[in-house]
């Protein structure tokens, strides 16, 4: 093994559902996220983001891989990814780096059904082996935090240790405080035991056990994901009335398909929710204040967990990257939480680099950033070369300044996989410099925004006579993409 005394560390931290609006480098004033802010002054701000997939497991898989759905396989949650597939972890723990994931992981189902993956509920209810630390996916040490408020994984085990009724803080019948907002309260879990404390102290652990062995740490929490319900004080952060809400158009929805306006109508059946359509503007308020608390709660443990780096010398020698997962909706277009819905809120994502070495700081690029182009850019950082699955483009030229970007167009894909035919739909969207147009296979119906002069996407042009060659031309461009994110295969040793 060559020596790698002086490789550099590399960190990723990974919010979780966060609307890119939601730090204040994006131009947020009224949102507290110094230690974000910190990061991007010292580093580069990436404007134009996006997901491949605005769910968790295909997003987080493919910020592993380097990977679309349709590489690395793990097209939907509830679908795991294949221990065969590389990861980054992979690719670094073989070149001697001390590999850590710190939180949430979710690269496999959740929901109980499952025990032999450790991040299923299951797992863990059924007396898993107390010691069980990985490796998982490339990853030689885990400290799980699963799911959002179920308390599953080692951070279960940590809050049952020192209370077995501590986890009950998280519902929402023992909240501090509760108007009835949808998916929204004031969480009662003291803030010294909550997950993203827990979380950011692992990390900040790990960061002081390296021992200048050069380390890729996963560092991932569960926040602003929903239920929007921090804990004190961060529920009392900020007042619902200082809230600026999205734009609104009368009529909006109504050039959208139709299982847009079906969701925004929908009676939901869980507890404690209620249709999009009857979401008052008070409680739109509290669910945006509840998220800029939780982000700001994350955003303390960023700084925490920089601070580490300071302290112990290791921020000159360590590759930075914050990215989300994905966005929210967060009451673009009336709507919350995720879905079939390719709009901005959902697919654009913060996402943060610092770079030790050749960096100037405190710049942006607009250039458009794929998920995954994170892997093969990180291997780009270290002199590395992509393995031959890797789909994604190196953005290291964007992020030094040589070039705006490194692609023309980015590729977002979503596959609901749900049983009811109208539910069950596949989307593929192509986002260029100006145009978003979105295929629904199998269905006549489309959506076309011109972002230049619509970035709130309210005009959808796709049946407009007037913009059917752009129509015509996206689409050709969709199916190159489309048929470049085919599975890379080895290389060719020989004609026969």
């Amino acid at each position: 093994m060559a020596d790698n005394a002086n490789q550099p560390n590399v960190l990723f931290i990974i919010p979780d559902q966060h609307h890119a609006s939601c730090v204040g480098c994006y131009g947020n004033d009224r949102i507290q996220t110094p230690h974000m802010d910190r990061l991007a002054r010292e580093g580069i701000r990436v404007d134009r983001a996006y997901v491949t997939n605005p769910l968790c497991t295909p997003a987080r898989a493919s910020i592993l891989t380097g990977q679309s759905i349709g590489g690395h396989g793990a097209w939907n949650n509830g679908v795991p990814l294949a221990e065969s597939v590389r990861t980054l972890g992979d690719a670094l723990g073989e070149r001697g780096y001390r590999t850590a994931a710190l939180g949430k992981l979710h690269l496999s189902p959740q929901q109980p059904g499952c025990p032999e993956y450790p991040e299923n509920a299951d797992f863990w209810n059924t007396d898993p082996p107390p010691d069980w630390h990985g490796p998982y996916h490339g990853f030689q040490e885990v400290q799980l935090a699963v799911g959002h408020g179920n308390c599953i994984g080692h951070y279960g085990q940590y809050l049952h240790r020192i209370d077995p009724g501590l986890a009950e803080k998280y519902r929402r019948e023992n909240a501090l405080a509760d108007t009835g907002a949808p998916h929204s309260w004031k969480s009662a879990m003291p803030v010294e035991y909550h997950s993203c404390t827990w979380i950011g102290d692992r990390t900040v652990e790990f960061l002081k056990s390296t021992g200048g062995q050069p380390f890729f740490a996963h560092c991932s929490f569960i926040f602003p994901h929903f239920p929007f319900a921090p804990p004190a004080p961060y529920c009392y952060q900020y007042d619902p009335a200082d809230m600026v809400l999205p734009e609104r158009r009368d009529g909006d929805l109504e050039g959208k398909p139709e299982h847009v306006m079906r969701y925004y109508r929908a009676p939901r059946t869980k507890p404690g929710t209620v249709a999009l359509c009857d979401v008052t503007e008070e409680q739109m308020r509290e669910v945006h204040a509840h998220t800029y608390g939780q982000v700001s709660l994350v955003d303390h443990q960023v700084g925490r967990i920089l601070g580490a780096l300071d302290e112990m010398g290791l921020a000159e020698n360590t590759i930075v990257m914050l990215c989300a997962d994905h966005g929210e909706l967060l009451g673009d277009h009336g709507l919350l939480y995720k879905g079939p819905y390719h709009y901005e809120g959902l697919l654009r994502i913060p996402m943060i680099w610092r770079w030790p070495k050749g960096m100037a700081g405190g710049g942006a690029t607009s250039g458009l950033f794929s998920q995954a182009d994170i892997a093969p850019t990180v291997l780009d950082m270290l002199g590395l070369d992509p393995w031959p699955e890797v789909e994604g483009r190196s953005q290291a030229p964007a992020l030094r300044g040589e070039a705006r970007s490194v692609r023309d167009a980015v590729l977002i894909e979503y596959y609901h996989g749900r049983p009811r035919p109208e539910d069950d739909m596949r989307l593929k969207t192509i986002v260029t410099d100006r145009w978003k147009l979105t295929h629904y296979v199998g269905e006549t119906f489309g959506e076309l925004y011109d972002l230049a002069n619509d970035p709130g996407e309210f005009v959808n042009l796709f049946d407009n006579p007037d913009y059917r060659q752009t129509r015509a031309d996206l689409t050709e461009q969709l199916v190159d993409l489309i048929s470049d994110s085919d599975v890379r295969f080895e290389r060719r040793l020989a004609p026969a």
